[in-house]
């Protein structure tokens, strides 16, 4: 079974459309954006989270920064069950949500000085 992020929070479909490969400036072809899509490592990714987890001070941004753990650990765990292009196309959507949500706690943080 794969596992999609839109499926484990739904809210994560405005946030995650998939780029096209020719939007990555420096990324000629869609073989390239894959191979550059693998290199990250979901356990890496989950780690991160779990020391963002740490210091966040917000309850509402510890909460999403748990689920996106429980997805870098599930696409960590789904690795060497998805093709390369499925893999690229999960790891896109899982860091956009986690760019986003950084984000919009950094917003949140100006705005509260």
């Amino acid at each position: 079974m794969t596992l999609r992020i839109t499926e484990v929070f739904p809210q994560a479909a405005n946030l995650c459309r998939p780029m096209e490969p020719s939007s990555l400036a420096s990324v000629e072809s869609a073989a390239e954006w894959e191979a550059v899509m693998s290199m990250v490592d979901p356990w890496e990714k989950a780690a991160e989270c779990e020391r963002a987890i740490e210091t966040a001070t917000n309850r509402g941004l510890r909460t999403a920064l748990t689920y996106l753990r429980e997805l870098w650990i599930a696409l960590g765990k789904q690795r060497n069950f998805l093709s390369a292009d499925d893999m690229a196309r999960e790891i896109e959507a899982v860091g956009r949500l986690q760019v986003e949500l950084t984000a919009m706690d950094e917003l949140a943080f100006h705005l509260n000085k």
